[in-house]
């Protein structure tokens, strides 16, 4: 099973800017709505795609290729843009279908390699009770499933004084998480 990491911060954090340092040679991009990246690079993209299957397809075939990590960049538009396209239909099946599409690109990495990591980057939100979590679209997954908790790395991007972190340890008001001993006990920099 390819090893997995939920990186989640608000727009303009830092999330998409962290791939710059990656190797081309060992990376590959699904990028949901198609955005140009925000730094000159040049990576093996799968662009303006959110169904699943074909997402799937394209990071079994990058793996295959040799590509050892897999971003999913703005992970929560797998959900947000099949939900403004199907936005006048009414009934359930179209959150069962968001859901199952939303989850069976979690689900693939149990048929990656060990060695692979598969990064997801997602936008955040902050619920009621005041916790910041990932953003999601109706109650299906919020509900049915706490999605952090099928990642053991739960990074969350910060700002502070033009710098910017990966918050690596839960503050009580979100869902970050990592293994002990994993990072220092200080936030890591990204600049």
């Amino acid at each position: 099973m390819a090893q997995m990491l939920l990186i989640m911060g608000e727009s303009g954090t830092g999330k998409s800017t962290s791939m710059r340092n990656c190797n081309p040679a060992t990376t590959a991009v699904v990028n949901p709505v198609g955005k140009p990246l925000p730094f000159k690079g040049k990576f093996t993209m799968l662009n303006s795609e959110v169904e699943s299957r074909k997402i799937c397809k394209f990071m079994k075939e990058q793996v295959a290729a040799g590509k050892k990590l897999i971003v999913v960049d703005d992970f929560q538009y797998i959900l947000s843009v099949p939900y403004m396209n199907r936005i006048k239909e009414n009934g359930w099946d179209k959150w069962n279908d968001f859901g199952a599409n939303y989850f069976e690109i979690i689900e693939v990495c149990k048929e990656l390699p060990d060695d692979v990591v598969v990064a997801y980057m997602t936008h955040t939100e902050t619920l009621e009770n005041g916790v910041t979590t990932i953003k999601l679209i109706g109650k299906l997954l919020r509900e049915k499933i706490t999605i952090e908790g099928l990642f053991t790395i739960v990074l969350r991007t910060g700002v502070n004084e033009g710098k910017y972190y990966f918050y690596t340890q839960n503050s009580g008001k979100d869902t970050v998480k990592s293994p002990m001993g994993m990072f220092r006990h200080t936030p890591l920099t990204m600049t």
